[in-house]
């Protein structure tokens, strides 16, 4: 029986891919533009125009690594993956530029109107509303899309958005300075109900003051895990909020809101780095030359092993530990696992006892630095192709 209503369900899945392509054809046929289909482990996104496609299905990367960053370990595919269609013109309902689907079998579609009113954010809040609500039914049902938070959708949108443009954070904290009284987002709203209206900025504040304000990363995992679950997440807020060692004695959100939103405000710094700081910084990070002297002669991070008891190189490595530890908060998403398997690296040479798991970790730096690179170009090539249109 669930053999039969597998196959039901692929062959939905193909129906529904078939009858977007269908339709985009048409309208191909008509315009003499080119049919463009990406095909991933969990967006397919279908358009007419190719640069469009591409742009699309590189941002749905770098999504997931926001996702990763803020819900912990994502599944490395979906069963039914998010059908995402790029439609030129308007021809969405209700001046909606996008609109998700919810079809029968769990499958997720969004469909985009792809003219010039359709703003970034509103592209990172499409994608990620559709990503989220798959998630749902994935860990929570069919009928769990309904229940995802609003909040949650507008806070990894905008967290998007904001890490492939930084520059946007400092206006961002300019305007709560002019703000005598910022708002706190509803725990309550769900998606559905604030579906088709601009990501609002409180919620994008809200995940940072969750980050600044020094609650572990499995806390903070747990309330986004939580809002995907439909959780109304005051009363784990508020727990945490007592138990935080620098909020003591503020065991209400909303005190804690006015302090931490006033903190933020007067930030004066972007909240990422650039893609381009980010790089830089772990290529000087990783570089070899710095670590010789007369007594090391090194070709390649291969050879730190070989000179791990050298005290001159542990003190360098060590540094250097600490400049990752200071400074990871603000890594790049793309580069956040490269920094994350350099600090590992370095703690495999330092307190390592075998060589082939420093090999392990050394490949694994390399891969992730290597993977960030390539979505690195890929973002940067798209952006620069999509500004032409």
């Amino acid at each position: 029986m669930k053999i039969h209503l597998f196959k039901e369900a692929r062959r939905f899945y193909r129906i529904l891919i078939f009858c977007s392509i269908g339709l985009l054809s048409i309208c191909h046929q008509s315009s003499g533009e080119d049919l463009a289909v990406a095909e991933g482990l969990h967006f397919d996104i279908v358009g007419l125009d190719r640069p469009s496609v591409y742009f699309v299905d590189t941002l749905t990367e770098h999504i997931l690594l926001m996702a990763e960053r803020y819900l912990g370990p994502q599944p490395q595919s979906f069963p039914q993956r998010i059908l995402v269609v790029l439609q030129k013109g308007e021809t969405l309902t209700d001046h909606e530029n996008y609109q998700l689907t919810i079809e029968p079998g769990g499958f997720v579609r969004v469909d985009f109107n792809w003219n010039k009113n359709l703003k970034y954010p509103e592209l990172c809040r499409g994608l990620v509303d559709a990503y989220l609500a798959r998630l749902a039914i994935l860990y929570h049902g069919y009928d769990a899309p309904v229940e995802v938070k609003a909040w949650l959708v507008s806070a990894l949108a905008l967290k998007s958005y904001i890490s492939l443009r930084p520059s946007v954070y400092q206006a961002w904290c300019e305007s709560l300075l002019k703000t005598s009284a910022f708002p706190i987002p509803s725990f309550e709203e769900t998606a559905f109900e604030k579906r088709g209206t601009a990501p609002g900025i409180e919620a994008f504040f809200f995940m940072t003051a969750l980050r600044s304000t020094g609650f572990s990363t499995d806390a903070l995992q747990g309330l986004c895990r939580s809002a995907v679950k439909g959780v109304n997440i005051e009363a784990g807020l508020n727990e945490l909020i007592s138990d935080s060692e620098q909020n003591k004695g503020l065991s209400k959100i909303d005190l804690w809101w006015e302090e931490v939103i006033s903190d933020l405000g007067s930030q004066s710094s972007d909240h990422y780095d650039s893609l381009k700081t980010s790089e830089e910084w772990i290529r000087e990070l990783s570089k070899v030359v710095d670590l010789m002297d007369s007594n090391i002669e090194l070709k390649s991070l291969k050879g730190l092993w070989s000179f791990r008891n050298n005290e001159s190189l542990r003190f360098s490595l060590q540094v250097r530990l600490g400049r990752i530890a200071g400074r990871i908060e603000r890594v790049n998403p793309v580069y956040l696992n490269a920094a994350q398997s350099l600090g590992v690296l370095y703690e495999e040479v330092l307190m390592g006892q075998q060589r082939h798991l420093f090999n392990d970790a050394l490949i694994r730096f390399l891969g992730d630095m290597g993977d960030a690179t390539r979505l690195h170009g890929a973002i940067d090539s798209a952006l620069s192709e999509i500004s032409k249109h």
